[in-house]
């Protein structure tokens, strides 16, 4: 008998890429889900600016065209790198994007789950701000040192009285136990 269920979403870590890798080296199958929303804004380096003058009046007006990417709970991603000690993840979640240059970079913490670290640039756009969940100025994710004492590792998290919260990496899990029985029947001191 099987016992099963949904697939459901689970904190990657360490231990879990270690038993995926005996399995598939490549990571060809392996689909990653954020477990928050990202949204990612890349201003623009140069604004269109316009100046009229009607009537003594000078009208000037500038508009700048920046890049919104927003990367949902319900996107899969695909591991298109990895450190060499399984510490760092690079992740695409754009099927044209397999370089690490336009993949989002994912640090392990201490064996837990791997975190959002690095978020890619854009040409002709300044660094990007990122944001949690949604886009205003308490959800945008800063650098944050993981440990100083053990490495200069970061992670971008937004501090909410002395603790952080960030973006971590899941992957879609379905355990199954199977269970089989062998039945023997007490045969009793009443049969004769």
């Amino acid at each position: 008998m099987l016992s099963g269920g949904c697939a459901r979403r689970q904190p990657l870590d360490r231990a879990d890429l270690a038993r995926i890798d005996a399995e598939d080296p490549d990571r060809a199958s392996l689909r990653v889900h954020l477990a928050r929303r990202l949204i990612v804004v890349h201003p623009a380096l140069e604004s269109d600016a316009a100046l009229a003058v009607a009537g003594g009046v000078i009208d000037e007006r500038r508009t700048d065209r920046r890049l919104r990417v927003i990367v949902g709970k319900r996107r899969a991603g695909a591991v298109i790198a990895a450190s060499e000690d399984g510490r760092e993840l690079w992740v695409s979640f754009d099927p044209e994007c397999l370089e690490i240059t336009c993949a989002y970079g994912f640090i392990a913490v201490d064996g837990e789950a791997f975190r959002l670290a690095a978020v890619p640039g854009r040409d002709r756009h300044r660094p990007p701000r990122s944001y949690r969940g949604r886009e205003a100025e308490r959800a945008r994710l800063e650098p944050h040192l993981i440990d100083p004492a053990i490495d200069g590792s970061e992670i971008l998290a937004i501090d909410r009285r002395g603790r952080l919260r960030t973006i971590d990496l899941e992957i879609r899990k379905r355990s199954r136990k199977q269970v089989r029985s062998a039945t023997e029947r007490a045969r009793g001191f009443d049969r004769r």
